[in-house]
């Protein structure tokens, strides 16, 4: 859960810096009467996708560890099967 908060952080701060980065350059365009309206959009995209793509990347740990979990219940399911079995055929042969 940490790991998680604290990428989050992380991506959400990459994120504020990049686009208060971009508004810095953009003011400074502005004020020198040579503005160009896509920075104000390529800010705001990087800006999503990084904070996107942090989210994407958090869920897909979690779906793995999920995963993961699940394959370590049915491993242990199949142990517990498996000695069930072993235990009717030491029952069964005596």
């Amino acid at each position: 859960m940490k790991r998680y908060l604290f990428s989050f952080v992380l991506a959400a701060s990459l994120s504020l810096l990049a686009t208060s980065s971009k508004a810095a350059e953009i003011s400074e365009l502005r004020y020198t009467q040579t503005t160009n309206h896509n920075d104000d959009k390529v800010a705001i995209v990087l800006g999503f996708l990084l904070v996107s793509g942090v989210i994407i990347s958090a869920s897909s740990n979690k779906i793995h560890q999920q995963y993961n979990r699940w394959l370590m219940v049915k491993r242990i399911n199949q142990i517990i099967a498996l000695e069930r079995a072993l235990q009717k055929a030491s029952c069964d042969s005596h």
